[in-house]
């Protein structure tokens, strides 16, 4: 509920993957959320990086909020050739027991940020600190589009 208004209705971890506005989305748990562009049906550029995503009432050249949760974006250290994998650098990690909070820049980001939820375990195998450049996947399942501060579709 914002303003007396109530801004969706569902379960809650239908809220939390399929947050119906940007204030729902910023709400319930922390959120990744990027200016991006739509460059083709099912494709959106972000910085230098181009992203499959579900694209649901956007026209090509829509200029759009890409919404991604921190643990969905997978650092995999390497190239590994899939589909929305792109390079970004490691500009600080921050432990914080269980996972390490990383925030990404730089390389196919460009002047765009991200955080990444990263469990401890894999920080170890990585073996990541500031300015090591990494790369990331991000689902295509797990990026939300929003304009004027709603999803659609």
């Amino acid at each position: 509920m914002r303003n007396g208004k109530i801004e969706q209705v569902g379960a809650p971890l239908e809220i939390y993957h399929q947050p119906a506005s940007l204030f729902v989305a910023e709400f319930i748990g922390a959120m990744n959320l990027l200016p991006a562009t739509l460059v083709q049906h099912g494709e959106i550029q972000l910085g230098q990086a181009r992203l499959a995503c579900m694209v649901n009432g956007f026209a090509p050249g829509a200029t759009v909020k890409a919404a991604v949760r921190p643990e969905d974006v997978v650092c995999t250290g390497h190239t590994n050739g899939h589909a929305n994998s792109f390079q970004a650098e490691v500009q600080d990690l921050e432990f914080m027991g269980p996972f390490f909070w990383l925030s990404l820049g730089g390389g196919q980001l460009g002047e765009h940020r991200l955080r990444a939820q990263l469990p401890r375990q894999q920080a170890r195998e990585l073996d990541l600190h500031p300015r090591d450049s990494t790369h990331l996947h991000i689902s295509s399942e797990n990026i939300r589009l929003f304009q004027d501060g709603h999803a659609y579709g």
